[in-house]
């Protein structure tokens, strides 16, 4: 699944409506999703990706096909306790902690 952009979502409601949306009603929808644990943001780009693992605790990293566009979401728990582990080691203090993964999928390959 590829990741969608805000405004890439906009323009597929208004054409399915028939009618302009403002972009604050795609902003608040993917904030009520992401609180409900059901979408996830992908900082590095600025796109959503509907999450893989609903209702269940972890981290997730993404590797992004630079062929097709396609995000594939892992559970990346164990990495990231084990980087905060050494980020506290170093008393560095992390404003966010994400893992995102750039190469060629296999169906590209």
């Amino acid at each position: 699944m590829s990741p969608v952009k805000p405004y890439d979502l906009l323009w597929r409601l208004e054409n399915a409506r028939g009618r302009k949306a403002p972009p604050s009603t795609i902003y608040r929808g993917l904030s009520v999703l992401i609180a409900a644990g059901l979408v996830h943001r992908i900082t590095t780009t600025g796109a959503y990706v509907v999450c893989r693992r609903p209702g269940r605790p972890h981290d997730p990293a993404f590797f992004i096909c630079d062929r097709c566009g396609a995000a594939f979401e892992h559970d990346a728990s164990e990495a990231k306790r084990r980087i905060e582990r050494k980020i506290g080691e170093k008393r560095f203090m992390v404003r966010s902690l994400g893992i995102v993964l750039r190469g060629t999928c296999s169906s590209c390959r």
